[in-house]
C-alpha cells in the first residue's frame, strides 16, 4: 500500500478546513449578524420579475387601469397583474423633474416603498407617473406622497377583491 505524499495530505486537510470555515462564515453571517440587524431577507433588489419591462406591460395598465390613486405630485395606476407577483413601472418625466438627481431620488423612494408594500400579497401591475411639482419636493414629502398613493391603490384593490368574493 502506497501512502500519499505529505504535501497531498496537507492539501486535503486544508481544503476540508476551508469548507468548514466557509460554512461557519455563512452561518455566522446569516443567523448571528444579518437577522438581528433586520437583514435576514436579502431580497432587496428590483429585478426583472418586479418590473414592467415592455410596451405590452405598460399598455396593459394604461389602457385598462382599474385602480387609480393621486397624491399631489404623483399618480399611480394599477391593474391586476398578468403574473403571480406585483410589478412596478416608473414614468418619471424630465419635463416634470428637470435634474437627473431628482428623478433618480423619486425612483429610489418608489422602489423602496414598493418593496415594503409587497406584504399586501395582491398581485398588481402598477405604474407610477410623476406630475408637475414633483421636482420641488424633498425626500420626506416624496415618501409621504408615494406611501399614501400606494396604500390607496392597495385599499382599492382589496375592497374590489372583497366585493367579488361576496
Amino acid at each position: 500500500m502506497v501512502s500519499e505524499p505529505g504535501w497531498r495530505q496537507n492539501q486535503a486537510d486544508s481544503s476540508s478546513i476551508d469548507a468548514e470555515q466557509k460554512a461557519a462564515n455563512v452561518y455566522l453571517h446569516k443567523y448571528l449578524i444579518a437577522e438581528p440587524l433586520g437583514m435576514g431577507d436579502f431580497d432587496h433588489t428590483f429585478g426583472r420579475g418586479k418590473r414592467l419591462l415592455n410596451k405590452h406591460d405598460y399598455a396593459h395598465v394604461f389602457n385598462q387601469a382599474q385602480y387609480k390613486s393621486s397624491s399631489g405630485s404623483f399618480l399611480v395606476l394599477a391593474q391586476p397583474s398578468l403574473t403571480s407577483a406585483s410589478r412596478l413601472g416608473l414614468v418619471v418625466a424630465k419635463k416634470h423633474i428637470k435634474k437627473a438627481v431628482g428623478r433618480n431620488n423619486v425612483k429610489r423612494h418608489a422602489r423602496e416603498l414598493f418593496r415594503q408594500q409587497k406584504a399586501s400579497a395582491l398581485p398588481l401591475d402598477m405604474v407610477l407617473l410623476s406630475r408637475t411639482g414633483a421636482g420641488q419636493l424633498d425626500s420626506s414629502e416624496i415618501r409621504q406622497q408615494l406611501d399614501r398613493a400606494f396604500k390607496k391603490i392597495i385599499a382599492q384593490a382589496s375592497q374590489s377583491l372583497n366585493q367579488h368574493v361576496e
